[in-house]
């Protein structure tokens, strides 16, 4: 129950001005109606669906929320689901040829050669009626991601392009018609199975295992003509990965580029595409060229950047995982080039035969090469191929993790410190995927399924709970650290209409302090207000902050410690620390001035919120924007500030 401080009208004028001590266990009145911090109102109430819309306080943390533009993956049962509806509209000799049992002879049985059906699996897409050909298009597009112009986008661009070799000079053995599609072993969600489809000029090798993607690669794209025009649309469908790798080369200095220029002559990725036609698929032992620790943040980004439009085909949840792997990898990734170029001219990159590009991670390789043409022997057209050192075929169906489940981080819901969380506390999720809409609790107890979203924590004694849910968007989801969860490591996970969409692991601590601060980033102007105790035990209530609509912003006001006898004390709302062992575990400091605090723990109002009352130093009259620090049980608390005049 919320308290009050006593009415002290019988106590001896040396007892007001100890009173600190009788405020031990004792919780200053929350006004609600009146000044509970606004900032933090509106960021619980938005939590509820109840903000006010200007002031825009209840916000994502952007460092940690991926680009919230990216539409929710298609779930992996829906490819599975079209893959059996294409299967059903087949005959029974046609399901013959499209499914077979996996082998690793059959898994690696793709080319980048017009040989048709004698180095491919599958069914032809010209054996296929409108009705089977659509569905077929139907389980690719599943399959892979929705970035403009990559995907099932790009997959069918190339395929037109083949259309226009034949048309110009390239005879029969060119047509979109002559792409396949195959499936190794049954599609299923409980079992492992390839997707593979290509041609030509492209080869896809999607890994499956118990309803997860484990495997994307080896993926293989080519192109002739660079730019062609159909039904009156020009398309250059490779110019997406052309460019990146341009803008990352052209981004090396003199020297750089020095280092990462190879000797050796490339007339094809080395990693041949094809593997039925002489490919051994060994990567090389030795990595070559320029390393990316070496480079500058700046440039390491363009790194990443270069290998997006390969890793972006894929789902986008899956693409989302393994950029994070790559990114996370880049300080053992290196690249390399041949060719004359310039420092600092994207133009000179990757433009003449026997140009050539390459990243090679602890993961990822990827191989770009020019080649005189085959049809238009005027132009140069590209080769590419991209492979994973670690997931190649799902390294044969064996591997479990799924790439297609978010990786989600947990954070404290107030400092936004990411590792460790109190049980009880409020704690924010940030992954991709976590959800098909944007919605708030409405009810009290919070629910445990909001929009069919579930969180669910495993703790350390490997008991599963629910965890109450405040809020869930498809890239953020709040919640409360359910009772009871037992100290030590837990796994999270996010389960959307029943099927796992994130997973992440965190440390169950006791206490974790974190503070709330107006600009729900976890920094700046403490959450709260400021009860002022006259000497005749009258208490007000005055505000820490107000909204200023010119810079659209909460700015301090000013705290008036008053005459000698005003007592001033800091309602700083946070969370995390309502287990702390005792009232002498919490430490605070105002302005480097050690001060006490009359309570700390649970605020009684709002679920999950704590509540410190801390003494504001009269010594620190003038002082302007001062840092406010708390600790419980040896944990600090992240740093906030207020402003005394």
């Amino acid at each position: 129950m919320i308290k009050k401080l006593k009415n002290d009208n019988d106590l001896s004028n040396h007892a007001r001005v100890k009173r600190s001590r009788h405020l031990q266990s004792e919780k200053i009145l929350l006004v609600f109606s009146l000044l509970l911090s606004l900032g933090f109102a509106a960021y619980y109430l938005a939590s509820l669906g109840i903000v006010h819309a200007a002031s825009n306080v209840f916000t994502k943390k952007n460092a940690l929320v991926a680009d919230s533009s990216i539409p929710n993956a298609e779930n992996i049962s829906d490819v599975v689901t079209k893959a059996l509806v294409f299967k059903a509209l087949l005959s029974t000799t046609q399901q013959a040829t499209l499914e077979q049992t996996y082998t690793t002879t059959l898994a690696r049985r793709w080319s980048n050669l017009p040989c048709g059906s004698s180095c491919r699996n599958g069914i032809q897409f010209s054996t296929l009626n409108s009705e089977q050909l659509a569905a077929a298009l139907e389980v690719i597009k599943a399959a892979m991601g929705t970035v403009a112009n990559e995907g099932s986008a790009e997959f069918n661009q190339i395929r037109l392009a083949d259309t226009y070799l034949g048309a110009n000079g390239g005879g029969s053995g060119y047509s979109e018609g002559i792409y396949f599609i195959s499936f190794l072993n049954t599609p299923s969600t409980t079992g492992t199975w390839m997707l593979q489809f290509g041609g030509h000029h492209y080869g896809a090798n999607i890994a499956f295992n118990q309803g997860h993607v484990v495997g994307t690669t080896p993926q293989f794209e080519a192109l002739e003509p660079l730019s062609f025009t159909s039904n009156g649309t020009t398309y250059a469908p490779l110019t997406q990965e052309r460019d990146a790798l341009a803008t990352m080369l052209a981004s090396l200095s003199s020297t750089q580029l020095a280092s990462a220029k190879l000797s050796t002559t490339f007339s094809d990725t080395t990693m041949t595409p094809g593997e039925s036609n002489g490919g051994n698929g060994t990567f090389p032992t030795t990595k070559v060229g320029l390393a990316v620790s070496t480079l500058s943040d700046a440039q390491k980004l363009l790194v990443l950047a270069a290998m997006k439009p390969w890793v972006q085909d894929m789902d986008d949840a899956v693409a989302a995982n393994l950029l994070k792997i790559y990114q996370d990898e880049l300080n053992g990734t290196y690249i390399a080039f041949t060719g004359t170029a310039t420092a600092g001219d994207a133009s000179t990159f990757l433009v003449s035969n026997a140009n050539y590009a390459r990243i090679d991670g602890p993961s990822v390789w990827i191989e770009f090469a020019c080649q005189s043409g085959v049809v238009f022997r005027n132009q140069i057209h590209y080769h590419t191929v991209w492979r994973d050192h670690v997931r190649d075929y799902g390294k044969d169906l064996s591997l479990t993790t799924a790439l297609d489940v978010s990786a989600v981080a947990a954070t404290s819901g107030a400092s936004y410190v990411a590792g460790s969380l109190a049980p009880e506390s409020i704690g924010s999720l940030f992954g991709t995927g976590l959800a098909a809409s944007t919605n708030s609790a409405t009810m009290i107890p919070l629910p445990t399924t909001l929009d069919n979203v579930q969180v669910q924590v495993k703790d350390s004694a490997a008991i599963t709970r629910s965890a109450p849910l405040f809020y869930i968007s498809p890239t953020q989801i709040n919640f409360q650290v359910p009772a009871n969860t037992a100290v030590g490591s837990a796994t999270i996970t996010v389960l959307l209409n029943g099927t796992l969409v994130g997973s992440g692991t965190f440390t169950v601590t006791a206490v974790v302090p974190g503070m709330f601060t107006f600009s729900s980033d976890g920094s700046g102007i403490a959450t709260g207000y400021v009860t002022r105790v006259k000497a005749d035990g009258t208490q007000t209530f005055e505000a820490l902050a107000q909204y200023d609509s010119t810079q659209k912003a909460y700015v301090a006001v000013p705290i008036d410690l008053g005459t000698y006898t005003d007592q001033l004390f800091l309602i700083a709302l946070g969370t995390g620390y309502r287990n702390r062992s005792s009232l002498a575990g919490i430490t605070a400091t105002i302005g480097g001035t050690s001060t006490d605090v009359s309570y700390a723990g649970a605020q009684g109002y709002y679920i999950g919120v704590d509540q410190a009352n801390i003494l504001i130093p009269r010594s620190l009259a003038g002082r302007g924007s001062v840092n406010v620090a708390l600790g419980a049980d040896g944990n600090a608390a992240n740093t906030v500030t207020i402003n005394i005049k």
